[in-house]
């Protein structure tokens, strides 16, 4: 990123310009599921790069609601939304189902940003910060580990 604009830097250090995105300041945020690159930018839309063919695009699939963090985890693409909730996609996939939320839930504190530690999800609040694992549940695979 260089102000809005998105830029692949390949070997040879030439930048090639993908695209450009709506946002001219603030945090950005980029993770991939090895095949799919998703932005997001704090506001509720985002975009994408598909890594093989260096496409770039608006990012608004059915369900989704934007955030400020993405990570990916055990085949989830997961993000902190505006609201204070964790989203996770569908496995393997850039699709996401309607219930597939979750908030932290160990103390009344709003959920700020997620970070993926050591095959777990950290979900960070003001003042707490929770430490998720994949249980394998549907539609929300994650659950704070007790304790």
């Amino acid at each position: 990123m260089i102000g809005n604009r998105v830029y692949y830097v390949p070997d040879t250090f030439i930048l090639q310009s993908l695209g450009t995105i709506t946002s001219q300041s603030g945090a950005i945020s980029m993770y991939d599921n090895k095949t799919t690159l998703i932005i997001l930018d704090g506001t509720t839309s985002a975009w994408s790069v598909n890594l093989s063919t260096l496409a770039f695009a608006s990012f608004a699939p059915a369900n989704f609601v934007g955030g400020n963090q993405i990570r990916y985890i055990d085949t989830f693409l997961v993000s902190s939304t505006l609201n204070g909730n964790i989203q996770a996609s569908d496995s393997g996939a850039t699709t996401y189902t309607a219930l597939s939320v979750a908030t932290i839930s160990g103390d009344a504190d709003r959920l700020q940003i997620i970070d993926v530690v050591h095959k777990e999800m950290w979900a960070f609040g003001k003042r707490t910060t929770e430490v998720w694992s994949n249980v394998g549940a549907y539609p929300f695979p994650f659950q704070p580990i007790p304790g």
